[in-house]
């Protein structure tokens, strides 16, 4: 009787493996690398206090916040809104999430977002 072959052997006895999920686009994120715009998108798809491209939005909230000159005028940091996200931008509800993500990445690309909002506080 023949010998079987060692790869022909495993291929029988191995489990096959699942699918692997399908990578996200990340949403392209100004003055961030793709690499770190990759990880938040990764990191938005794991985690269950975040939905996709929820940061992004954030981000644009918050930059609008700081470069507008009447950003006193918002909404003040103790009122709760209407709750909705898309009706009433909460700049401070915006840089929580941001803050989170920061420290949630790894430290490259978190260095990274955080230097990038220690760029945008510093128009405060």
């Amino acid at each position: 009787m023949p010998r079987r072959r060692p790869a022909r052997l495993r291929a029988e006895t191995t489990i096959p493996r699942r699918p692997r999920t399908p990578a996200l686009p990340p949403a392209p994120m100004k003055d961030l690398s793709w690499r770190t715009a990759e990880q938040i998108a990764w990191l938005e798809h794991r985690s269950p206090h975040l939905s996709p491209a929820q940061t992004h939005q954030a981000l644009l909230v918050w930059r609008r916040f700081v470069r507008v000159h009447h950003h006193r005028s918002w909404v003040p940091p103790d009122s709760s809104g209407c709750g909705v996200w898309g009706c009433c931008f909460m700049p401070h509800h915006a840089r929580k999430i941001l803050y989170r993500v920061a420290h949630d990445l790894g430290p490259q690309r978190g260095r990274e977002l955080r230097t990038l909002l220690r760029r945008l506080d510093r128009l405060l």
